[in-house]
C-alpha cells in the first residue's frame, strides 16, 4: 500500500507583513468590529455550514449565558439570505455579522484581531483557513473532516463534529473562555 501525500502551498497571507497597528485600528473601524470575536472566513455556501455554526452560538448564549461575537467574511452568495434569517430567528441580529468579501490586507488583518477561528465546513478540499489561521497563529476549533485533521495533527485545533452544534459550542466555548488553550493550540499551529 502506498501513500500520496500532497502539500498546500503557504497562504496567500504569508506574503504580506503582518498588519501594523495602524491597519489593524483601519479594520477594527471599518467593520466595526467588537473588542473580540471569533472569525469564520467562508463563502456563504451550504456545505460550509454557517446555519450549525449560528445554532451553535445560540447554544452557547442559552446554556452557557456566553454571548460570543461572529465575524463571517467571504463573498455572500445566494444562500446568504437564509442564514440572515436564521441569525434573526434565533435572536444572533448584531452578534453574527457577514462582512462579505474583504481584501487581503483586511482578511490578515482579522486573523489578527480574531479571538480565534471557526472552520464547520461539511466538506473541504484543502481547508486553507487552516493554513492561515496557523500563519496568523490564530487558535482554531474545525469540523474533524480527515483533510482538516490531517493538516492540524494531534494538537494543533479543537475538532468537532460538524454535524453537532453542541460539539461545535464546546469547542467554541473552550477556546472563548481558556486562554492557556488558546496561547498552546496557536504555538502548535505555527
Amino acid at each position: 500500500e502506498e501513500k500520496v501525500w500532497a502539500h498546500l502551498p503557504p497562504p496567500l497571507l504569508s506574503l504580506l507583513p503582518a498588519p501594523t497597528a495602524a491597519q489593524l485600528a483601519a479594520a477594527r473601524q471599518k467593520f466595526d468590529l467588537p473588542p473580540v470575536f471569533v472569525l469564520y472566513p467562508a463563502q456563504t455556501w451550504p456545505h460550509k455550514n454557517h446555519a450549525n455554526l449560528l445554532l451553535a452560538l445560540a447554544v452557547l448564549r442559552r446554556d452557557r449565558g456566553l454571548t460570543v461575537p461572529l465575524i463571517c467574511c467571504g463573498r455572500l452568495t445566494e444562500h446568504s439570505g437564509a442564514l440572515l434569517r436564521q441569525a434573526a430567528t434565533l435572536g444572533l441580529q448584531g452578534q453574527a455579522r457577514f462582512l462579505g468579501h474583504v481584501s487581503l490586507p483586511e482578511l490578515a488583518a482579522l486573523y489578527a484581531l480574531c479571538r480565534c477561528v471557526a472552520l464547520p465546513s461539511h466538506f473541504e478540499g484543502g481547508g486553507l483557513p487552516v493554513g492561515e489561521a496557523f500563519w496568523a497563529g490564530a487558535p482554531l476549533a474545525c469540523s474533524n473532516l480527515p483533510v482538516l485533521s490531517d493538516q492540524t495533527g494531534d494538537a494543533a485545533a479543537l475538532l468537532f463534529d460538524p454535524e453537532r452544534p453542541g460539539q461545535i459550542a464546546d469547542a467554541l466555548a473552550r477556546l472563548w473562555t481558556d486562554e492557556p488553550l488558546r496561547h498552546s493550540l496557536a504555538a502548535q499551529g505555527r
